[in-house]
C-alpha cells in the first residue's frame, strides 16, 4: 500500500521514476523482508522539490536531503512515513546508467511503479557492495536470461568488474555443486 502511496505522489507530481533496491528485487525474485522504499527518479528540479513537498504533505517527514541547489534538484532525500516509520530514499538521477535504471525499468505484476530490471539491479547491488546485498545478488544471478554483457559493460563503466567475476563464480560453483547433488 506505500508504494501505491509514492507511486500515486510521483505521478501527481509528474516526475517519472523507478522502483530499485529489496521492493524491485521482490518483483523478480522470492520475496525477502525488506524494511524500505528506494526509488530513482529523473533529474527535474521543479518536479523533485514538487514530489518532496507532496510527501510531507501525505505525512511524510524528511530525514535527510542533500541539496547543493542545482537545477535538477536534491542529490537524495530520505524521508520517513510518519504512520508506519517505513523509510523511503530518493535518488536523483546523475550518470548515464541511473537514467538508464529509469528507462529501462518496466511495470511488473502488482507494482504501479516501474520496477528495475534484473540487470540494473545486479549493477546496482554490485556498486553498494554490502553484505545484505549478497542474498540479491545470487538470487538475481540465477534469474534466465541475464543480459551479461549489459552487466558486464558497466561493471566495467563502474570499474567492479572483479565483484561480477567473483559473483559469476560463485553462481557457476554454486551450480556445479547443485549438479552432483542431484545426478
Amino acid at each position: 500500500a506505500l508504494i501505491a502511496r509514492v507511486a500515486d505522489i510521483l505521478e501527481a507530481a509528474g516526475l517519472r521514476g523507478a522502483l530499485i533496491g529489496g521492493q524491485a528485487v521482490n518483483a523478480w525474485v522470492e520475496l525477502r523482508i525488506t524494511f524500505d522504499i528506494d526509488i530513482e527518479v529523473v533529474p527535474d528540479g521543479a518536479s523533485v522539490r514538487d514530489v518532496v513537498d507532496r510527501f510531507r504533505e501525505q505525512g511524510f517527514r524528511v530525514l535527510i536531503k542533500q541539496d547543493p541547489g542545482e537545477r535538477s534538484g536534491p542529490d537524495f532525500v530520505r524521508l520517513s512515513d510518519i504512520e508506519t516509520s517505513v523509510e523511503l530514499d530518493m535518488q536523483v538521477a546523475k550518470t548515464e546508467f541511473e537514467s538508464g535504471v529509469i528507462e529501462r525499468a518496466v511495470l511488473t505484476s502488482g507494482q504501479r511503479i516501474p520496477v528495475a530490471t534484473p540487470e540494473d539491479l545486479i549493477v546496482l547491488k554490485l556498486l553498494a557492495s554490502r553484505g545484505k546485498d549478497m542474498k540479491d545478488l545470487y538470487d538475481l544471478g540465477a534469474l534466465p536470461e541475464i543480459d551479461w554483457a549489459y552487466v558486464e559493460h558497466w561493471c566495467g563503466v563502474w570499474e567492479i568488474t572483479e565483484r561480477l567475476e567473483q559473483l559469476r563464480r560463485s553462481l557457476a560453483e554454486d551450480a556445479a555443486r547443485l549438479g552432483e547433488l542431484f545426478s
